[in-house]
């Protein structure tokens, strides 16, 4: 820690009027002979509008609580366990919106109890918010092993504010992270990363996430929202079972055959990808067979005619089935050959009815022989 950075040096000068520009340069010393930390640090204290006297008397009030209980080394564990107060203070005013950073102590401490992480372990949070699930990690190692707990510690954040907060806050406790700014669907930030431990409490308050987008944006440009009877579920499930290993499928046959969704498995497909994807993924498929069965609902649509077909021959299992992998077959074209889903505007085989039917009237009037010859009625 740079001598300006300390809290006494700061102390002797928090009746200056320039106790903000020292703020901020403390922050800045910090940062440089701290790499991780670089940008995270707020730095505005010298802003005209932040009273410098209440400033200076607040550095004073601080300076004269005691952090190092007696020598015991414990001025990390309670300016931690301060900082962790003010979050869970602030969260609570911020009320539903709070859960976008912070999660109840009560809730991490069962996450984390159930999951028993063990020393020289490597944790991942994909929504690691203000860190809370690391630090009680760290604890829950240190109270059952009577040691601290040397685990490797790998996490992302999509909120730049609630990312600097999380590197503070180990920062604070001395535990070192590798934390990463970025959304963990769109941009995942450790692609390659093998972890012991997963652990994530993700924002399920936040409403306004643009599936959409996210799709849109995934598989570079192709929209299966616009399939009839596909919905966000059935997108994010394809995303986490397959995402684009859908690509190492030479053909949508094997697709189809990998999903076990084609009439005769052992015929019409091939062992692919077992070393790379997890063999016949049951979630895609049950999320397949219930955009399947949703389309059965519809009415007048390419899809759901295709269904009602197949339903009144064969019964609504078999259509379910069929609908299916006629929903793989669509997806696989869409994302790697790029055919855009163009739903069709009739029956196909009633279309080809009519173009035979065109070509007999043809040779009938070539041959100048009438219908009532031939006893048809076309």
């Amino acid at each position: 820690m740079p001598s300006k950075a300390h809290w006494n040096w700061l102390q002797v000068r928090d009746k200056l009027p320039t106790i903000g520009k020292y703020n901020d340069d403390a922050m800045d010393a910090i940062e440089k002979d701290n790499p991780t930390l670089k940008g995270v640090l707020p730095k505005d204290y010298a802003r005209p509008s932040l009273d410098k006297q209440r400033l200076g008397e607040l550095i004073d009030l601080i300076g004269s609580i005691s952090l190092s209980n007696n020598g015991s080394g414990k001025g990390k564990d309670v300016l931690g366990f301060v900082f962790e107060y003010f979050l869970g203070q602030f969260a609570d005013a911020e009320g539903k919106k709070g859960g976008q950073f912070y999660t109840p102590q009560s809730i991490v401490n069962v996450l984390v109890d159930v999951l028993a992480p063990e020393p020289e372990k490597r944790v991942y949070d994909g929504a690691c918010g203000s860190g809370g699930m690391f630090v009680q990690s760290e604890r829950f190692i240190e109270t059952h092993e009577n040691r601290k707990g040397k685990i490797s510690i790998f996490g992302q954040e999509s909120n730049p504010t609630t990312y600097k907060l999380a590197k503070m806050n180990l920062a604070i406790r001395g535990i070192d992270a590798k934390i990463e700014l970025g959304d963990t669907l769109m941009h995942d930030k450790f692609p390659e990363l093998k972890v012991d431990y997963v652990i994530a409490n993700p924002p399920f308050n936040v409403s306004d996430y643009n599936i959409n987008l996210l799709s849109y944006q995934y598989f570079e440009g192709v929209d299966l929202l616009a399939i009839e009877g596909v919905s966000y579920s059935t997108v994010l499930t394809l995303m986490s079972e397959v995402g684009n290993g859908i690509h190492k499928f030479e053909t949508a046959k094997q697709f189809a055959s990998w999903l076990r969704l084609s009439p005769n498995n052992k015929i019409s497909g091939g062992k692919v990808l077992s070393n790379k994807i997890p063999k016949g993924s049951n979630r895609l498929k049950i999320a397949l067979r219930n955009a399947a069965n949703a389309i059965g609902n519809l009415k007048d649509t390419a899809l759901s005619n295709f269904f009602s077909r197949i339903s009144h021959r064969k019964g609504r299992v078999s259509a379910i089935s069929a609908t299916a992998r006629k929903l793989a077959v669509i997806i696989w074209n869409m994302i790697v050959k790029k055919v855009p889903y163009i739903p069709q505007t009739e029956y196909q085989f009633l279309a080809q009815k009519r173009k035979r039917i065109a070509a007999m009237k043809k040779l009938i009037a070539k041959f100048d022989i009438s219908t009532n010859d031939l006893n048809l009625q076309l």
